[in-house]
């Protein structure tokens, strides 16, 4: 594999480039552009670096992979995010992770649903970050019969732990789904696991 011969701080060149455009991205929408910046758009700068990924050969690596499906999903770019996703051989649960999150970030709660039942059937590592992810979409489209599976889910998971560090978020966005379903009195059904 070409990726082998790649110096050890390529990673960490990749990943503090592709997180300088993401941060770049995010202060532009703060704050408007300066007119006249004669930089590259930060988009194009992750899209060459993506191009050297791919000609290295390693795009396929769920390291690599995940670092673009987060870039591609901050700027919108699905088709690219989605390509990158499936290419991946094994996805990690960081990768469905990226995936799915951005699916229910931007108002595609059905997507983000069918991703996370393909992964479920993949056998895949579900994490807390994936379940917030998916009991939002659930939230977005009132779907309570899912969310009640996934709550149920989530507890033999163990991921509704206060000490864990997601246990706060998922709680949070179960009564978020909860209330959003029409269950008003979501406390009383978190109070009784």
């Amino acid at each position: 594999m070409m990726g082998d011969c790649l110096p050890n701080g390529f990673r960490l060149f990749c990943t503090r480039i592709l997180k300088d455009c993401i941060d770049h991205n995010t202060k532009k929408k703060k704050k408007q552009k300066k007119q006249n910046d004669p930089s590259l758009p930060p988009l194009s700068q992750g899209q060459i670096l993506h191009s050297i990924i791919t000609a290295h050969g390693i795009e396929t690596d769920f390291f690599y992979g995940s670092q673009l499906i987060r870039f591609y999903s901050v700027f919108d770019h699905f088709p690219d995010a989605r390509n990158t996703f499936y290419r991946l051989p094994n996805p990690n649960s960081f990768a469905w992770s990226e995936i799915i999150s951005a699916h229910t970030k931007h108002g595609k709660p059905c997507d983000s649903i069918r991703l996370y039942r393909h992964m479920v059937l993949l056998g895949a590592h579900v994490d807390g970050h994936v379940m917030v992810s998916v009991l939002q979409a659930c939230a977005q489209i009132c779907c309570l019969k899912l969310g009640t599976f996934l709550h149920v889910d989530a507890l033999a998971r163990g991921l509704l732990h206060i000490q864990i560090g997601l246990g706060f978020m998922c709680n949070n966005t179960l009564v978020d789904m909860y209330g959003r379903c029409g269950m008003l009195d979501s406390t009383q059904i978190l109070n009784r696991d």
